[in-house]
């Protein structure tokens, strides 16, 4: 189900960009399963470990990449604070193939100097998401909101104590350009919130995830 929904999000959108809160991993091996590659964001500090795969990137066309924004870091991070070969911010974020464990004698791979420590953040009342080494994805997820022609928001309640959440959706574009957006919150609607956040209509697909995808794939 995952992968046919998205083979046709990728067949369906000239770019895909996904936005997520989430630290797993599973949007990225489902990538790699249907062979589509992805980075998480154009310049955004964090760099792949693995040679193969930025190798990959750098022959194939930036404009079928799936640009992932993992907004609170992601498992498989590991930061270098303060790294001499950063090229973009302060901190180096290596992105490992699999889950990265901190580990005292696990130095970075780019300067060879510093431990690495995680790369999640864990949530907390204030606005901590935009700040260190996930400042730059936040920044190319609010550019990706305000130009978006489509958003599909998925198994998301909006509490309104995420201020963070609620300012980036405030990023989507007021009416006469306003994308198509469609929430999927489960059968019972999408919260009130949404209402009063959103500055556009939407489309309330009242199902499950399961349900919504077998309704566009039948």
């Amino acid at each position: 189900m995952y992968t046919d929904y998205l083979s046709w999000l990728r067949k369906d959108s000239k770019t895909l960009t996904v936005i997520t809160f989430n630290y797993d991993l599973l949007l990225e091996h489902l990538l790699d399963d249907l062979k589509i590659r992805f980075e998480y964001g154009k310049r955004t500090g964090v760099e792949f470990d693995d040679a193969a795969r930025r190798g990959g990137l750098r022959r194939s066309i930036p404009s079928r990449h799936v640009h992932i924004l993992k907004l609170h870091g992601s498992s498989n991070w590991g930061v270098c604070r303060g790294c001499r070969k950063s090229k973009v911010q302060e901190d180096m974020v290596v992105a490992f193939e699999k889950s990265f464990v901190p580990k005292r004698n696990r130095t970075c791979p780019r300067c060879e100097d510093k431990w690495l420590e995680s790369g999640i953040v864990p949530p907390i009342i204030e606005k901590s998401g935009e700040s260190r080494h996930t400042g730059l994805a936040w920044g190319e997820a609010r550019q990706a909101l305000r130009r978006a022609r489509e958003i599909i928001v998925i198994g998301y309640s909006l509490p309104e104590s995420d201020k963070e959440a609620v300012d980036l959706l405030q990023e989507i574009v007021p009416p006469p350009l306003k994308p198509r957006i469609t929430l999927v919150c489960g059968p019972k609607g999408a919260p009130e919130a949404y209402s009063r956040v959103l500055p556009n209509s939407f489309n309330d697909a009242e199902a499950y995830f399961e349900g919504y995808v077998a309704s566009l794939l039948s």
